[in-house]
């Protein structure tokens, strides 16, 4: 996957970093959603402690409870 992909992570604390590949900064604050950064910055918050990362997504079909409970059908 290309370095300069974006990938999300959920922070737990402020955090501020200059890239070492671009002239490029960035700064996060704690938030309980996901936020959406340049995985340079990602990886450097999870390292230091200040964001948890959220797994992909995988597969693309019907998630949640509603997949796997058939619905019964009144009057049979």
């Amino acid at each position: 996957m290309d370095e300069r992909c974006s990938v999300r992570a959920i922070f737990v604390g402020e955090f501020h970093y200059s890239s070492r590949r671009r002239n490029a900064g960035w700064s996060a604050y704690p938030s309980p959603d996901p936020q959406m950064f340049p995985r340079e910055f990602i990886t450097a918050a999870i390292n230091a402690g200040r964001a948890l990362p959220i797994p992909k997504r995988r597969g693309g079909g019907v998630t949640g409870i509603t997949a796997a409970v058939p619905v019964a059908k009144s009057g049979d």
